[in-house]
């Protein structure tokens, strides 16, 4: 019998306590998705910025976000966010656009990127077997 054990998921906790703390917020969440496909990590540094600054604005102060690399390929973020929300249109396009599911329960707004691995890098570089020239004969 083979024994296994269930790694947790990755996680990163940060109080955002400003809108310069955005920034180290984004370099934290790069580190944890550093191996993502660079359009997966781009849109994820994107919902996570937009929920953080939401949920920042909305409670006119400091409030806790989390975000998940999860096994199933997911990135999820989640903050405490009031009931009134500063919601535009802006911040509802960006999540319907690159958020593969968003909503809130209760006073936590989340929202999730799906992440695929990275190409190999010989298929971005263009390093591909040579293809033989057809036989002019």
């Amino acid at each position: 019998m083979v024994a296994r054990i269930s790694r947790p998921p990755e996680e990163i906790r940060f109080v955002l306590d400003g809108p310069a703390a955005l920034a180290v917020l984004r370099r934290r969440v790069r580190d944890l998705l550093s191996g993502v496909a660079e359009k997966d990590l781009i849109d994820a540094l994107l919902v996570v910025n937009e929920v953080a600054t939401l949920a920042w604005i909305s409670a006119g102060g400091p409030c806790a976000v989390r975000v998940l690399k999860l096994r199933d390929g997911t990135a999820r973020t989640e903050v405490a966010c009031p009931a009134e929300a500063a919601w535009t249109d802006s911040a509802r396009l960006l999540l319907d656009g690159l958020a593969a599911r968003w909503g809130i329960d209760g006073t936590t707004l989340w929202a999730e990127v799906v992440l695929a691995p990275p190409w190999p890098r010989a298929a971005l570089e263009g390093d591909f077997p040579a293809v033989p020239e057809p036989d002019p004969s």
